[in-house]
């Protein structure tokens, strides 16, 4: 059974990075992100550039974690979203060995 979940993980990320894309970089939360790294990188307020009167603001995770992919890669999204492929497995990895 072991054998079977093992080769099923490696399957989703082998697919899940075959078909990695740009996606939708228009917008939505992932600009919030990429916005407040470069503000972390630039030394900017936090939340400098997002809106104005910003009242909920994101936790600065994920922000502090791409600005070094940020700072040397520039604004590459496959390498950001690759990221969260890590992460997501990575995570996924690390509960199944606490769960067995």
């Amino acid at each position: 059974m072991k054998f079977f979940v093992s080769i099923l993980f490696i399957l989703a990320i082998f697919f899940n990075v075959l078909y990695l894309n740009d996606g939708h970089n228009w917008g939505d939360d992932f600009a919030q992100f990429i916005i407040n790294a470069r503000n972390i990188i630039e030394g900017k307020p936090y939340s400098s550039g997002i809106m104005f009167d910003n009242i909920v603001s994101c936790p600065p995770g994920l922000p502090l974690m791409l600005a070094p992919i940020l700072k040397i890669f520039g604004l590459n999204f496959k390498l950001l979203k690759s990221l969260n492929i890590l992460c997501w497995y990575g995570g996924g990895f690390f509960f199944c060995i606490i769960c067995y």
